[in-house]
């Protein structure tokens, strides 16, 4: 891609500026397929949303010997349709020189590229740390997501989710196109000779329309309503619940008056930051949910209400969105959880049982 194309592109807004509400509730790495397919790709939206709904249902698991627990929604037994039409081409270097080399390499074949590496020495990433001790870094552990669109002979041109993964004193925006970043390969080649993780994408997108792929994506609704009563799996030390079960686990702790600080805890990610990241996960799917149906305008193959799914995937949404501010208040008065926690969240079963009841209509 050339320099004087991106001006064109457009990443996280929709063609008025507005906010692309379907993109900022995708994890960064999904965000970035998502965003080549439109950019790199030229793909419609309403072609491609299907392929980002993911499950509704929480996903809580509890350690049995230590307690730790965590309440968020990534099912492993799920997995979003894109996963399925999207291949992608992971390259691996570490303690490499030739690094940035190659990442120059991809773009010269014309692929934008998603990166992983040592954000935090970034300048404009949103947790730089000037000190940050490289022995600290753990690949794969909470990593980050951005896109590499294209480079020159002093600087590469990314994109992030601004403004929420960047340090925007620091951020130096693309002069033709505020949404894109400049960097310079100087900075940035100390972190990607460290560890580099980046990958490109091959889109099969042929099958996408058809009396088949809306097969699909009503199966993958009907995946969703299943998912919900999906029995308990043992993972080691860990017991993983789906659905009901999650919200009856997480209030019976709740009951028990189980302390926050035996949340699930990474290196680098502060408690309060995690539990927002982790409820966000869990509402930010009805979020995907509302978008896909207000792109699709009735040309989804739903043979109920409408207005009444809509209706009832809101009034969840809001209720998750206050169990998030409720749990980080209660963090940040390091209160434990409490039964009145534990109430909510068993009212808030009963909207979620009539939620699932609604998608089966798919």
């Amino acid at each position: 891609m050339k320099k004087s194309d991106l001006k064109d592109l457009s990443f996280f807004k929709e063609k008025d500026g507005t906010p692309d509400m379907f993109s900022l509730q995708l994890n960064c790495f999904e965000a970035s397929v998502y965003n080549i397919l439109l950019n790199q790709f030229k793909l419609d939206k309403k072609l491609i949303a299907a392929l980002f709904i993911r499950d509704v249902n929480p996903t809580f698991w509890r350690n049995s010997t230590t307690g730790v627990f965590r309440l968020y929604n990534l099912s492993r037994n799920l997995v979003s349709l894109w996963t399925k039409y999207v291949r992608v081409n992971t390259y691996v270097r570490e303690g490499d020189s030739g690094a940035v080399g190659f990442i120059e390499s991809l773009l010269d074949q014309g692929h934008m590229v998603i990166l992983d590496t040592v954000f935090e020495i970034l300048s404009f990433y949103s947790k730089y740390n000037p000190d940050f001790d490289m022995k600290d870094f753990r690949p794969g552990v909470d990593d980050h997501n951005n896109i590499i669109l294209c480079h020159d002979t002093e600087n590469f041109y990314y994109v992030e989710k601004l403004p929420y993964t960047v340090t925007m004193e620091n951020y130096i925006p693309y002069e033709s196109n505020a949404q894109i970043g400049v960097i310079s390969k100087r900075e940035i080649e100390k972190a990607c000779s460290h560890y580099m993780r980046c990958c490109t994408v091959e889109a099969d997108v042929g099958n996408l329309t058809g009396n088949a792929f809306k097969t699909e994506v009503a199966g993958l609704f009907h995946a969703i309503a299943g998912n919900f009563l999906a029995p308990e799996v043992q993972d080691g030390l860990y017991t993983r619940y789906y659905g009901k079960e999650a919200m009856e686990r997480f209030a019976e702790l709740c009951d028990e008056g189980c302390s926050l600080e035996a949340y699930y805890k990474t290196e680098g990610w502060p408690m309060l930051d995690r539990i927002c990241f982790d409820i966000w996960m869990i509402h930010g799917a009805r979020t995907i949910l509302l978008e896909y149906i207000n792109i699709m305008n009735g040309d989804m193959g739903y043979s109920g209400d409408p207005q009444l799914l809509k209706g009832k995937i809101i009034e969840t949404k809001e209720q998750w969105e206050l169990i998030e501010t409720i749990l980080n208040k209660m963090l940040r008065t390091k209160k434990p959880l409490d039964r009145n926690i534990g109430d909510r969240i068993r009212q808030l079963l009963a909207e979620e049982i009539e939620l699932i009841e609604l998608l089966k209509l798919f």
